[in-house]
């Protein structure tokens, strides 16, 4: 077996390579970013939209763009989407892929990676020296000074209240799941997960 990693040179092959992203990850319509927004990538940072392929089928892929949550921050790339085929895990790829496009990334002149991660799959992103920020998020403007008073042990690196919500976030390094369960008490309707961020 003999896996080669690319970015995407046509149209055609970032429609195959979403596809492959669509099914792994199961993405729905409601998904932020679709195949149109990564068009649109394509046509100015290729670099940034990676496969893996054991000879022509597709095993993994990784497909980044500047933050569209936070447009001002134009030296940050979201790394929105990372799969590997099951039957490929375990072998470095995704690793592998992520590495590339850090590299690509600094020859853009972007300066900080940023990503979402799903449950159970923190430690791969610890290995790849992200470090974690807790992500907090509650519906109601009325609350910013008692979420900030949860924490005590950690920076908080960015706060928001906007339009019904409140925002907080807490650069933990690690998973603090005392800290999670303290703002879980707080109210069922918080929302918490961790965002990953890598300076390059």
């Amino acid at each position: 077996m003999k896996i080669t990693y690319k970015s995407l040179d046509s149209t055609e092959e970032v429609e195959k390579a979403f596809q492959f992203i669509t099914e792994q990850l199961e993405i729905g319509e409601k998904h932020p970013r679709q195949l149109d927004y990564y068009l649109l990538v394509h046509k100015t940072h290729p670099s940034l939209l990676m496969v893996a392929k054991n000879q022509d089928q597709i095993i993994g892929c990784t497909f980044s763009s500047k933050n569209q949550f936070k447009p001002e921050a134009k030296d940050e790339l979201l790394i929105g989407e990372v799969c590997v085929h099951p039957n490929f895990q375990g072998q470095n790829i995704g690793r592998t892929l992520l590495m590339k496009v850090e590299k690509n990334a600094k020859k853009i002149g972007f300066k900080k990676l940023i990503l979402g991660a799903k449950e159970g799959v923190e430690s791969f992103y610890f290995k790849c020296e992200f470090v974690a920020n807790l992500h907090i998020q509650i519906e109601n403007d009325h609350c910013l000074e008692e979420l900030k008073n949860l924490n005590s042990k950690y920076e908080i690196i960015d706060e928001e209240v906007k339009e019904g919500w409140t925002r907080v976030l807490i650069k933990t390094k690690q998973l603090d799941r005392q800290l999670e369960n303290s703002y879980k008490k707080k109210s069922p309707k918080i929302y918490l997960n961790y965002v990953f961020t890598k300076e390059i």
